[in-house]
């Protein structure tokens, strides 16, 4: 084999001990390098001089928004981090980019944004989510739109529109579905039920109506829990001809209705009295669905409570008869409650002697009100029978209760039993008030006993009354109503005069005496 010739070597190259001139070809774990004797590595100094300083671009990985965030001290650590920390991390970026510039939209904004490679859809939704500016969310909103290829999905509208609500911004909201359209988004049911929603809650029956009108402009048929949430809202701000008119549109969509519905309606129009036409729609209940339970009658005669509609609570029962559903004792108590304060006090005291015979549970409460109710109408003993009744069942009688047969017993000029009563109330251990004794007191002044008088006002101040306090209620209740006859006040008078002598007396009882007199012309008195 003949000799090779020597390989030339480059020109600029020293004579070195190298293997082979030239750089090694880079592998997986041995890169290209350079130098060296063998290695063809250069030897790194431990000593390597500060790079100068040069600004960085800007890194999203490197961003920290406790760095960035204001510097003061504990609103930072409560509110912003609390606030944030449920957040992505660009949307905390772009949140205390809105806080750095004072949510004022600018430039300096549009710059940290232009940072950003792209803003998502479920971004913008994250970012309004937590955006109380309505202006700023709507800069925002508007900003994101505007990024090629981008195009606003349902969660990010809905956002938009819970940022509008949230800051009262109710009619902006409504105009959310014209928006959607001309981004060639057209709304579903579901942008609509957030609007009726919002409205339903604030009580804006009307604007729940003009968007159940914008539906059917753009042709989406709610379902039925949508009608029954805007029938609901209609029915309970009075608006019974628009709720009517909303559940024919129901009918001719041919949907059917749920005992919801029913109930919906039946309230609403037990709620204005129109009881011929509630008694409809529970006949129609009882045909197209089922017939209303205990809860559903009790609902109805609550809403007629409350409507002072005694005769329809009446009806409703003689009704719930009909369907042989039983009442229970909520609905006892309901009815027989509104009896006795409406003035029936015979058809409640029917009713209660019903619930003996049924053996259902009576609360104290009816108790309480057929004692009330039969003072009213001045048939003491039927009141104290039913205390007597109550003691006897086991309950023990509140204060109201006591004041009631004191003040009856006191009106019909018992006074010894009601003082009885009054010591029952003291063994009882009952905190006692300015309410209990004021018959009392009432009644031994118009019969002269001022011994009796002043022997209870000494009991009054070991029980622990504001004696002098109490007296000038006792006045103000004896002069106090212009109807008073003049006899009244000269008993007023009277009694005041002998209080002097034993040393009940103070300036506003002075006050309330010359100022009776005054209001009835009698200065110089």
């Amino acid at each position: 084999m003949p000799p090779q010739p020597p390989i030339p070597k480059p020109q600029n190259q020293k004579n070195k001990f190298y293997f082979f001139y030239g750089h090694r070809k880079p592998s997986q774990h041995r890169p290209t390098v350079r130098g060296g004797l063998f290695s063809n590595r250069q030897s790194i100094s431990l000593h390597k001089p500060s790079p100068p300083h040069n600004p960085q671009p800007f890194n999203l990985h490197h961003w920290d928004p406790q760095l960035h965030s204001p510097t003061t001290t504990e609103t930072r650590n409560t509110n912003t981090n609390t606030s944030l920390i449920r957040l992505s991390p660009i949307a905390r970026y772009i949140i205390d980019s809105f806080r750095k510039n004072q949510n004022h939209w600018g430039p300096p904004i549009v710059s940290d944004l232009n940072k950003l490679r792209r803003v998502t859809p479920d971004l913008v939704a994250e970012v309004l989510k937590s955006q109380p500016d309505p202006n700023l969310a709507s800069k925002f909103f508007h900003w994101a739109s505007k990024q090629k290829g981008f195009h606003h999905t349902f969660a990010s509208y809905n956002a938009f529109a819970y940022a509008l609500n949230r800051s009262n911004c109710f009619r902006s909201a409504d105009q959310l579905p014209e928006l959607m359209i001309s981004q060639n988004k057209p709304p579903t049911e579901k942008q609509f039920e957030i609007l009726i929603r919002f409205h339903s809650d604030a009580n804006r029956p009307l604007r729940v109506f003009y968007v159940y009108q914008k539906m059917k402009k753009f042709n989406v048929k709610p379902r039925v829990f949508l009608y029954n949430r805007i029938i609901d809202a209609l029915m309970k701000n009075g608006y019974v001809d628009l709720a009517v008119s909303v559940y024919d549109d129901f009918r001719n969509d041919g949907l059917v209705e749920e005992s919801v519905t029913f109930m919906v309606l039946i309230k609403g129009l037990c709620k204005v009295g129109r009881i011929d036409e509630m008694l409809k729609v529970l006949s129609k209940m009882r045909e197209n669905l089922c017939t209303p339970d205990v809860f559903a009658y009790t609902a109805m005669v609550r809403v007629l409570v409350e409507a002072r509609n005694l005769d329809g609570c009446l009806r409703v029962w003689e009704e719930m008869r009909r369907d042989k559903v039983e009442p229970d004792a909520m609905a006892y108590t309901t009815l027989v409650t509104a009896l006795c304060k409406g003035g029936r006090v015979e058809k409640g005291y029917e009713l209660f002697r019903e619930m003996k015979e049924k053996r259902c549970l009576i609360d104290r409460a009816i108790y309480g009100s057929l004692v009330e109710a039969f003072v009213a109408d001045g048939k003491v003993g039927f009141a104290c029978g039913l205390l007597k009744d109550l003691v006897d069942s086991g309950y023990r009688a509140d204060l109201g209760i006591y004041n009631s047969i004191i003040e009856g017993l006191c009106g019909v000029k018992q006074v010894n039993k009601a003082y009885k009563v009054f010591q029952v109330t003291i063994q009882k251990g009952l905190e006692l008030e300015f309410v209990t004794v004021n018959p009392i007191l009432v009644l031994y002044a118009e019969m002269r006993r001022m011994d009796e008088f002043c022997k209870l006002l000494t009991q009054m101040e070991k029980l622990g009354f504001c004696v002098i306090d109490d007296l000038s209620k006792f006045f103000a209740f004896v002069v106090g109503k212009e109807e008073r006859t003049m006899m009244r006040t000269m008993m007023a008078v009277e009694v005041f005069e002998d209080l002097k002598k034993r040393g009940y007396c103070s300036v506003s009882i002075y006050n309330i005496l010359m100022g009776h007199f005054i209001r009835r012309g009698s200065s110089k008195r």
